[in-house]
């Protein structure tokens, strides 16, 4: 039986904390230990935290200052490498979701057909519910899981990650220059240095949709229309462009030949239009959503990328 880490992190989550942990205590077929990370809660999560952790040994809680979701799940990372004891699998959880029973065996199962000895890791389609865990009208994922691919959109979903101790030693090794969120990163890390990424089309996750949801999947067209338009056009930040720069610099001496030439024509790309043009007409950055491919080429084109 495999021995999977879950790793937690809540803040002011005490609604659906119960629901969660629960789910997670019904895990099948694997050993299943809990560390969880207080992000400095102000309502009832740390006593409803304790409670469980007084009732099941396998719960190891943190309490944490409040420093947003990216950084408390960076900090179980490092938290982890540090546990004496090296577990099989890892896992990212929100506070606030449903998993199915079956979830973590399901990708204990796939991520055992794959070498260990490489970063491996298990993504999944998450089923949106509503605050009762009623199902919601949810739209298939599609995605190339190639490295370039990576780098235009941000596909993977953190509560449904599951990775081995290979990749946690690698994202783990030191603080990132710069990220996004948490899972683009873990995401990007894996496929950069040559890892196997698995995903599960079939949803494992209710992945629960409300008020209170720092980031949720929910979102109608006009909210994507309007999100699309002030990120090409009006406000850019450069995230994806960051990112890439981040790789390159991070896992400079780890990165293949192939992918350290494509990050470093990124990081030249704005130079000049030559540049911009193989980017923008290069075969090797495709999404499967023409949108995706669109958006990207323009934010190239106007160097907002």
């Amino acid at each position: 039986m495999k021995n999977v880490l879950v790793l937690m992190s809540t803040f002011n989550g005490e609604r659906f904390i119960d629901e969660q942990l629960i789910s997670l205590l019904n895990q099948k077929n694997i050993k299943l230990n809990i560390l969880i990370r207080d992000d400095g809660s102000s309502d009832r999560t740390v006593s409803l935290l304790k409670k469980y952790k007084k009732k099941h040994p396998s719960i190891k809680l943190i309490l944490g200052n409040n420093i947003g979701a990216k950084f408390s799940f960076l900090d179980l990372i490092h938290e982890a490498l540090k546990l004496n004891m090296k577990y099989d699998y890892y896992a990212f959880c929100d506070q606030d979701d449903y998993w199915k029973q079956e979830k973590l065996i399901t990708a204990v199962n796939k991520l055992n057909r794959l070498d260990n000895n490489t970063p491996n890791l298990y993504i999944g389609q998450t089923q949106l519910v509503d605050s009762n865990l009623n199902y919601l009208k949810t739209k298939s994922l599609k995605i190339n899981l190639t490295f370039e691919e990576s780098l235009m959109i941000y596909c993977a979903t953190g509560c449904t990650m599951v990775f081995n101790l290979k990749l946690l030693q690698k994202i783990g090794k030191k603080y990132p220059s710069y990220f996004v969120m948490h899972d683009t990163w873990v995401y990007q890390v894996c496929l950069a240095l040559g890892g196997k990424v698995i995903f599960d089309n079939i949803p494992q996750i209710l992945y629960r949709q409300h008020n209170n949801n720092v980031f949720g999947g929910k979102k109608n067209f006009i909210e994507v229309f309007k999100a699309r338009v002030i990120r090409i056009f009006v406000k850019s930040d450069n995230e994806r462009y960051n990112s890439a720069i981040a790789l390159l610099n991070d896992f400079n001496d780890e990165l293949s030949v192939k992918n350290k030439s494509l990050l470093k024509n990124i990081k030249d790309y704005n130079s000049s239009i030559k540049k911009k043009l193989s980017i923008i007409f290069s075969r090797r950055f495709v999404a499967k959503d023409l949108k995706n491919n669109f958006s990207f080429r323009i934010a190239v084109l106007f160097g907002i990328y």
